[in-house]
């Protein structure tokens, strides 16, 4: 992991103890005074968590704009930031890397603690907040920071303007997917601390860039199943009633990261990254008037329709939706959709001829809403959308009864869903829970379809990055 900063390596830890359950938490009025020699200075954590604010966006579509709780500050690093004060060459020189930044995690799934990649970047924002007291303090200063870059007052200004559109899931913020962190990259074999998630996001004056992780387990946790969303405690409850209440925090709140994946002349795909384990995509057209989405999220549904209309943007006349399966969580939220008169009747739905529909709250959420279009598609049909072509491959009796995986012959890309233990993120898991038969066939089948048709890359219904196409399948028992 790199060494960004002596607070960032403490991530997790907390170093005060919090005195009241209040929303923004104050320093004990007995807070030991730490004398400063006369070329140091200090600035206030205090301050600095204080001008943090967490969007929480209600089902109504209302903005809450709340300070962090002090149950969330106990799992943050609550240090002032202390400097040197330079007077010769007007610098101030920081413990805290303000150039070339990578915020890796580390996190592991399954292993690691849940909201690693959260905290770290709360901690990275309230690093840099500090870094412009200083600043504030004394003008006409720079800052040196712990990799021996200078950088000036605007720099610095510049980089927590970045960060706020991160903190507040701004999707017009510029994300864009680190294709050096895919599986097969010289980049990614010799660098252990990239893989998965990796985002390169660019300010809006086009002066700073931050590279950083979105763990494995979405930016906030994974409720189902695995039981370590931290969404609760984000949005201000104390740990115990956010860990009973995570499956409803999760729905009620989740967010969406826009990254762009890439952009070519059949135009540009992006992928919405939950804070929770979910990843719906999204094609534009080059002349944006038609867009196609892959899966819709179970979490999310309070910001969805804004989100969408947002990537999609106003010029779009028809927006196409496909859904790898029926299970809730890739389904569900076609309600939520429906509920927006302007999506709904530029929406066509493109579902798998053999698989069941959804039901949603008693209604069919396929057949029982007046969509644009309902479409269906056969075992290996082709079909373009949003200027690319895609082809449906059914994987039958297995995770669903009809449902299957979705290649993107255009750029090499399959779209596996929930088959074959594709949404568990180090691999494995669908069948103890069917047949092993149809496990088995489906694999074999989805491994001869990427030789034949050359895919390079999977994106699970749950992974959210460019991950091989073909070493799941290679361990496969002829004996089965």
């Amino acid at each position: 992991m790199n060494n960004i900063s002596k607070k960032l390596l403490m991530g997790t830890i907390a170093v005060t103890t919090v005195l009241s359950q209040v929303s923004v938490p104050v320093m004990a009025a007995n807070a030991p005074i730490v004398e400063m020699t006369k070329d140091e200075l200090e600035a206030s954590y205090q301050k600095a968590i204080q001008e943090v604010i967490i969007p929480r966006y209600e089902a109504d579509g209302s903005k809450v704009e709340q300070h962090v709780s002090s149950y969330l500050m106990k799992h943050l690093d609550n240090t002032n930031l202390t400097a040197k004060k330079d007077e010769v060459n007007k610098q101030l020189e920081v413990d805290v890397q303000l150039k070339d930044v990578y915020l890796n995690s580390g996190y592991l799934n399954g292993v690691s603690e849940a909201g690693t990649g959260y905290y770290l970047m709360l901690n990275y924002y309230t690093s840099v907040k500090q870094v412009k007291q200083l600043l504030d303090k004394n003008p006409g200063y720079d800052v040196k920071d712990n990799r021996g870059n200078v950088v000036s007052y605007s720099y610095v200004d510049e980089l927590l303007g970045l960060l706020s559109q991160i903190n507040d899931f701004d999707p017009t913020t510029n994300l864009k997917y680190d294709s050096r962190s895919a599986y097969d990259t010289d980049y990614f074999k010799n660098n252990k601390d990239v893989g998965g998630t990796d985002v390169i996001a660019t300010s809006k004056e086009g002066h700073v860039t931050l590279e950083f992780h979105i763990d494995s387990h979405g930016w906030w946790g994974y409720d189902l199943g695995a039981h370590d969303s931290i969404t609760g405690l984000v949005m201000g409850m104390e740990d115990q009633a956010a860990y009973k209440a995570q499956s409803d925090m999760t729905t009620k709140y989740g967010n969406f990261f826009v990254i762009e994946m890439g952009s070519d002349n059949f135009g540009t795909w992006y992928m919405l990254r939950n804070t929770d384990l979910e990843n719906p995509m999204v094609y534009v057209s080059k002349d944006k008037k038609e867009a196609f989405m892959i899966d819709v999220d179970f979490y999310g549904q309070n910001v969805l329709n804004r989100i969408i209309k947002s990537v999609i943007g106003e010029e779009c006349e028809s927006l196409k939706i496909f859904l790898t399966h029926n299970h809730p969580d890739h389904v569900n939220n076609l309600d939520i959709i429906a509920k927006d008169e302007e999506l709904r009747n530029k929406t066509t739905i493109i579902w798998p001829e053999n698989e069941p529909h959804t039901m949603v709250n008693g209604k069919d959420v396929i057949s029982s809403i007046e969509w644009k279009s309902v479409q269906t598609v056969k075992d290996m049909e082709k079909f373009k959308a949003a200027g690319n072509e895609f082809q449906f491959v059914e994987i039958p009796d297995e995770h669903t009864p009809g449902g299957g995986q979705l290649a993107d012959l255009t750029h090499k890309v399959i779209y596996s869903g929930d088959s074959l233990g594709a949404q568990v993120h180090l691999g494995g898991g669908t069948a103890t829970y069917s047949s092993m038969h149809g496990w088995y066939q489906g694999a074999l089948k989805a491994a001869q379809y990427i030789k034949d048709n050359a895919i390079r890359y999977n994106i699970g219904g749950h992974t959210s990055y460019l991950n091989t196409a073909v070493k799941p399948f290679l361990k496969i028992s002829p004996i089965l």
